[in-house]
């Protein structure tokens, strides 16, 4: 089984991994109904005038999370009622702050993406975006948290200028009339360096037949070999008789190995029309952003900076696969592998325009 929000294409991504795969739709969506504010005291307002007694207020890290509960949550709402739930907390913490939003009445949660998929929350009567979600796709997961018994979901945004409310408002839009980017979907190679390395932790072994079975259809044995022999070379795997192992290497990359999702760092924004430093953002963005007060467009990535041009607030509203970056074992890939992906990358940001 598998499920999604945000696909476009759904049957072309269905085809690609299952066999006569069946697709079940849910008809409709739920509307949103949301108010756009410049303050928290007006969000604080506002979630006093909704009637809403559970509320996560979203924030993009740990430290944003716990100043908003430390001086905003607890000048707003009861001391009581104040939870915080982020990655940094320990595990009995986190789970204080979900028994809390499962079975409380009144909590008011400040927290991270720890809360957006995955956690039983049980409903939620509101959500506060109380700083901009760094994509669109994590925007529609924050929101949904909400009012899940309920056709709408509400939802407080704070835009702390008229581009950001501009943003807001067009994203909002879109969402709610589930109009998704539809751009091609291509297949990324370097997710095979992390299964490969993910398969062999904990001293399993596997053989050559049994790793080209886990890429069949996506990868050539061509392809799979070479990259075999590209982390054998590097020291993270080796032969054991026949087949591969994994060596104390691994245990480097911690957790990490279990996923190919690039880690929350940052980016140097440049714009091409001065050649100047704008500042940074953290990954993943947007095509469209808003920094410095100015709503910018992604041209192209450079190295560890993503050149942008100024644009109108009226700019179309960002879509999810916009600008985006390769996996976090992408590096890792043979250096054919990985030229190959960067000119079917370009080729089709060409061919899209994006």
């Amino acid at each position: 089984y598998a499920t999604t929000a945000t696909v476009a294409d759904p049957e072309a991504m269905a085809a690609r991994y299952m066999s006569d795969a069946k697709l079940v739709r849910s008809d409709g969506g739920r509307g949103i109904e949301y108010r756009i504010v410049p303050t928290f005291e007006h969000a604080a307002r506002q979630i006093r005038e909704l009637g809403a007694r559970k509320v996560l207020m979203f924030c993009n890290t740990p430290h944003e999370a716990e100043e908003l509960a430390r001086v905003e949550l607890k000048r707003h709402f009861p001391l009581s009622a104040v939870k915080v739930h982020h990655g940094k907390l320990d595990a009995t913490m986190r789970m204080d702050a979900e028994n809390a939003l499962r079975n409380g009445w009144d909590v008011v949660c400040a927290c991270t993406s720890t809360l957006e998929v995955g956690v039983d929350i049980g409903d939620i009567d509101a959500v506060v975006l109380v700083r901009r979600p760094r994509s669109v796709a994590s925007l529609s997961q924050r929101i949904g948290r909400g009012n899940r018994r309920e056709d709408r979901i509400k939802v407080v945004a704070l835009a702390s200028t008229a581009g950001e409310a501009m943003y807001y408002e067009k994203v909002f839009n879109a969402v709610s009339r589930s109009e998704y980017d539809t751009s091609r979907y291509e297949f990324d190679p370097s997710v095979a360096v992390q299964q490969i390395l993910s398969s062999l932790t904990g001293g399993r072994l596997r053989s050559d037949e049994s790793i080209f079975a886990l890429f069949e259809g996506l990868l050539s044995e061509r392809d799979v070999q070479q990259t075999l022999a590209q982390l054998a070379e590097n020291g993270w795997i080796e032969l054991d008789g026949n087949d591969w192992k994994g060596t104390a290497r691994i245990g480097e990359l911690g957790a990490g190995v279990f996923s190919n999702i690039p880690g929350y760092d940052s980016i140097q924004v440049v714009d091409m029309a001065s050649g100047s430093t704008v500042g940074s953002i953290g990954l993943p963005v947007d095509n469209i952003f808003v920094l410095a007060g100015q709503a910018w467009l992604v041209r192209r990535k450079e190295g560890n900076k993503v050149m942008v041009t100024a644009v109108d607030e009226g700019t179309e509203v960002a879509n999810f696969s916009s600008y985006d970056r390769f996996g976090a074992f992408f590096d890792m890939l043979p250096y054919a592998l990985r030229l190959r992906m960067q000119q079917r990358h370009d080729a089709l940001k060409a061919e899209t325009g994006k």
